[in-house]
């Protein structure tokens, strides 16, 4: 790993040195009427360098080298790319064009070195966990093959703010989180994932440790009549089979886009070759339709559905006989309304989710039969105005919802006492345990947001959000009652904010300081949870109504360029965490279910003074001979619970990646080698166990055979390495054994793609 390091180091260090060379444009640009665009932002493409047009349209724009290629951007028209190879007077006309509702989260980059991850190029993934294979910073829970989620230094569930489309959220029933956000969406649907890392924006609802925002596509406009694809991929390790297919039609001022999914799995077989209970089938479909009343105005409406069955968890006490999730969305835009007022979007969505889990096929069948049908129900949206009093001044105020209601019972039916002596019961014994009590939380927001170019080299962000958060249980179960008396609804007022400064201290070259406050009040486990194992271990959780909302207060800084074929980002963050939820063990709470196995004690929520948490991420990239590109990357997030010295629980280790590969449009190749280190730094008093290190190769291969025909071919884990993540669950409930849950052993997996 310290050769990846001495890579990194070079690699940045090239890019800087190379920053200081300027080449200056300067030019006009006019609408298709020949009048003067004002406010119109450009950039080079692959370089940290802007401007802005003035009143006159006029702008002066200084970059490192030639040729480069110019992006004229401005909102309602079509966006402009040209390539220069010399210095000449520039005279741009740009014509007005439909919006598109989907492309409205501006993501927190530091610059455009390194793209957000776009679905369509990561051609041979399958599942959602692919998309977030290679972005520094970000790791993966997995409880099974199914439920997995993303986590974001370290902050995870609903620490971190994950939704659809800049406003939807479809939110888990199960309280194991076997159903997370993202199972229930089309893999191939995404055109690509947005992060916001840190508390550093207000207008995507509240956020305490980051933004992550699943794009799904919609059809082109530019495209008139039929178009789409078919697209199958096979595994070998498994048997699992995926096949996808998109329809889109566009006429007039109308467009019609249709997704389909199905996918079969089975079980894996580990580096060991031991076989890991992982199958599942789904079958997925999403409809977009959409309506411009006029150039400036876009009316669509969505509706998504998640059908998944026969899903096996094996870091789960129970498996999922059938999970089913809907949602409908309407969006709606109309820009360019005045001279100052520059566009009106609204939103609204519902979902709803029927999740059902059973131990028909664990062990303690035998003693007692469960089975816990469970529910969420959702509905939000948000109404935002953005102003824009001159070229170099964007505001945006706003107002948003979001409210879940969770209902469900576990009923258990005893057979026999699995003490000594054993008692069959005759006729058996049936108990009925409430999951969720009827619970309800509701968040309303108001926030203001503004983007300021103080100056060509120098921009300014800044938001402030109030969140008037409500949590209520409707039918609590008695133990809460007597834990806590009498519970009325429980009401807060979050105050976040933001502001950040970015400064190009080269042509290609931006340094950027951020400081941020992010609130979060306490989530419906953690506030009502009563008596269920859904954590990682075997304790049994108790929720506490009485938390205080935590806070995340942030700084990070960062440094990014691009000199030519070079490019790299660093970025470090520091996080003061007061009031930190956490579940603790409580001696004075003994088990409920079960009461002679260990655990006997409960884990409560509780608030914990101050955590800390600080990392540092970093990249580089070079391409050499046009085709050719090596990548290298490392992510490290330290917490520390500062009440008792100890570490915070569940932070994955550092990690590194060193990719090389070609990419052409026509053929690609790479190989990426990912390293990751032990793990000993855990808490003991959440009963977190240490994690081994590990080294992984991958290879994918493709081409584009004809315009209308790719395949792809790829060998994960190619050297068999038998190994698990830090953050993996562990077997529960299982004959198979008590160890972590292994990741899929070296697997074949072939794609093709047809595109009409």
């Amino acid at each position: 790993m310290k050769k990846l390091y001495t890579l990194l180091i070079v690699l940045i260090s090239l890019g800087i040195q190379n920053g200081m060379a300027q080449v200056s444009f300067s030019g006009s640009i006019k609408d298709d009427s020949g009048e003067p665009l004002a406010g119109v932002i450009i950039s080079a493409v692959g370089e940290n360098v802007y401007t802005s047009s003035d009143d006159s349209g006029l702008f002066t724009l200084e970059v490192a080298h030639l040729p480069v290629t110019l992006k004229f951007e401005f909102l309602g028209y079509v966006p402009i790319e040209r390539q220069f190879t010399e210095v000449s007077p520039i005279t741009i006309k740009m014509e007005e064009s439909p919006i598109v509702i989907n492309e409205i989260l501006v993501t927190e980059k530091l610059d455009g070195s390194f793209p957000v991850t776009p679905a369509k190029q990561v051609e041979n993934a399958k599942t959602i966990n692919d998309l977030f294979g290679d972005i520094a910073g970000v790791n993966l829970v997995k409880r099974s093959n199914y439920a997995t989620e993303p986590v974001l230094r370290g902050f995870k569930h609903e620490r971190l703010n994950v939704q659809y489309d800049g406003a939807a959220r479809i939110v888990h029933a199960c309280p194991n989180h076997m159903d997370p956000i993202t199972s229930h969406v089309i893999p191939e649907e995404i055109e690509k994932i947005e992060i916001i890392k840190g508390p550093f924006d207000v207008r995507y609802g509240a956020t305490y440790g980051g933004i992550i925002n699943l794009v799904t596509a919609s059809p082109n406009r530019t495209n008139k009549g039929v178009h789409g694809n078919l697209s199958m991929g096979y595994g070998t390790n498994g048997g699992n089979l995926s096949s996808t297919g998109s329809i889109s039609y566009v006429h007039g001022n109308y467009d019609v886009m249709l997704d389909a999914s199905y996918r079969d799995y089975g079980n894996y077989k580990d580096g060991n070759g031991q076989e890991v209970p992982s199958s599942f089938t789904t079958k997925d479909m999403a409809v977009k339709l959409g309506f411009n009343p006029s150039v400036h105005q876009r009316l669509q409406a969505n509706y998504r559905y998640s059908g998944t069955s026969n899903i096996m968890h094996p870091g789960l006490p129970m498996d999922s006989p059938y999970d089913n999730g809907q949602m409908l969305g309407l969006d709606y835009s109309y820009q360019n309304l005045g001279e100052t007022f520059s566009k009106l979007t609204m939103k609204a969505y519902y979902s709803h989710v029927d999740h059902l889990m059973t131990n028909e096929n664990r062990p303690n069948y035998k003693v007692v039969f469960a089975s816990t049908p469970v529910f969420s129900t959702s509905f939000g949206g948000k109404v935002e105005a953005l102003l824009s009093p001159n070229n170099k001044t964007f505001l945006y105020f706003g107002a948003d919802l979001a409210s879940t209601n969770r209902t469900g019972e576990r009923t258990r039916i005893l057979k026999r006492n699995p003490q000594n002596p054993m008692i069959v019961f005759d006729p058996a014994k049936v108990f009925v345990d409430s999951v969720w009590g009827n619970s309800t939380i509701s968040d309303f927001g108001l926030y203001a947001q503004g983007k300021f170019f103080v100056s060509k080299k120098f921009k300014v962000k800044s938001g402030l959000r109030a969140d008037f958060v409500q949590g209520n249980i409707a039918e609590p179960a008695k133990e809460l009652k007597q834990y806590y008396g009498d519970l009325k609804p429980q009401k807060d007022v979050n105050i976040s904010g933001h502001i950040s400064g970015a400064y190009q201290v080269a042509p290609n070259t931006e340094m950027k300081l951020s400081l941020g406050r992010g609130v979060r009040s306490g989530n419906m486990i953690e506030r009502y949870i009563n008596h269920f194992a859904v954590g990682s271990d075997a304790y049994e959780l108790v929720g506490n109504p009485n938390l205080k909302p935590e806070s995340n207060h942030q700084i990070e800084l960062s440094l990014a360029g691009k000199r030519m074929d070079f490019r790299y980002e660093v970025s470090g963050f520091y996080s003061l965490l007061d009031n930190y939820i956490m579940a603790v063990v409580d001696t004075t709470i003994k088990r409920k279910f079960t009461p002679w196995v260990e655990p006997k004690y409960v884990k409560r929520f509780r608030n914990i003074d101050r955590a800390t948490k600080y990392g540092l991420e970093a990249r580089a990239g070079y391409t050499f001979a046009k085709y050719l590109v090596i990548d290298a990357d490392i992510a490290y997030t330290f917490g520390e619970n500062n009440q008792n010295g100890e570490p915070l629980p569940q932070i994955a280790p550092l990690e590194s990646n060193l990719s090389f590969g070609y990419k052409s449009k026509q053929y690609w190749a790479t190989a990426n080698y990912r390293m990751v280190s032990a793990q000993d730094r855990v808490s003991n008093a959440f009963g977190e166990k240490p994690s081994p290190a590990f080294q992984l190769l991958d290879l994918n291969l493709g081409a584009v055979v004809f315009d209308y025909l790719t395949l792809g071919l790829s060998v994960n884990n190619v050297f068999d390495t038998a190994y698990y993540e830090h953050l993996n669950f562990r077997y529960k409930n299982s004959q198979t054994n008590n160890g972590f849950i292994l990741e899929q052993g070296r697997n074949f997996a072939l794609f093709a793609k047809y595109n009409f």
